[in-house]
């Protein structure tokens, strides 16, 4: 990465970490391409638990007055409805892929149908849908730290790394950014760099989140490594 894998991080990289931010950019994105007709519905399409969020958003998919991009968002937010209601991708997929077609353009999309990729390990799938989101929007951080999340599942470490600093120069503070650069980092034994990033993190995270507590174990480990 989808909500519930970012509650519980079962495991804190790979798909999870993809999915976290596809949920990010997503949902955020649907709210900025809601202007227009159909913003409260699409709020509702967004909120609320998952059942009365995946109505919502079937009532607007189904409106014959909802503007294509409208469509196109809800699309987007009942997709990741539908795999943290179920953890199946295929229906996600289909809904990532349909907003897609009605709006080419929806960044959005493009990074939930890679999460949904990379959670079927499906690799090539999800750097082609990531390559897409950075041309079309290549000031949006979220889309090259995804991008970054596959190049590391791929075992790409130098690139992984650069797409995470590439979504760093745009948002220094991006917190999974941050998180998966350190333990690529790490990867790479570049310690010392890792234990530094990975201490800064422990201020982007709620201090109760399955992820600062990630961090604080790896600081734990590479303290012990390094004699500090």
């Amino acid at each position: 990465m989808l909500e519930k894998a970012l509650a519980v991080w079962p495991r804190v990289r790979g798909p999870v970490a993809a999915a976290a931010f596809a949920l990010t950019a997503g949902l955020g994105l649907a709210v900025a391409t809601s202007a227009d007709a159909g913003a409260a519905s699409l709020d509702d399409c967004r909120r609320g638990d998952l059942i009365s969020r995946i109505m919502a958003c079937d009532d607007l998919i189904a409106d014959s007055t909802t503007d294509a991009v409208t469509r196109a968002a809800a699309l987007v937010s009942r997709g990741y409805a539908i795999y943290l209601r179920s953890e199946q991708t295929d229906e996600a997929l289909a809904n990532f892929t349909s907003a897609i077609l009605i709006d080419p353009d929806n960044v959005a999309a493009y990074i939930g149908l890679s999460a949904m990729h990379l959670f079927r390990k499906e690799l090539d799938q999800a750097e082609a849908a990531l390559n897409t989101a950075v041309k079309i929007a290549p000031d949006n951080p979220d889309a090259w730290s995804a991008l970054g999340e596959v190049y590391d599942a791929q075992g790409k470490n130098e690139e992984a790394l650069a797409q995470f600093d590439k979504a760093l120069a745009l948002d220094s503070r991006l917190p999974m950014a941050n998180l998966n650069k350190a333990d690529t980092l790490a990867k790479l034994d570049r310690k010392g760099e890792a234990l530094a990033l990975y201490r800064f993190t422990l201020y982007l995270f709620d201090p109760r989140s399955q992820q600062s507590a990630y961090a604080r174990q790896q600081i734990d480990t590479l303290e012990k490594e390094l004699g500090q």
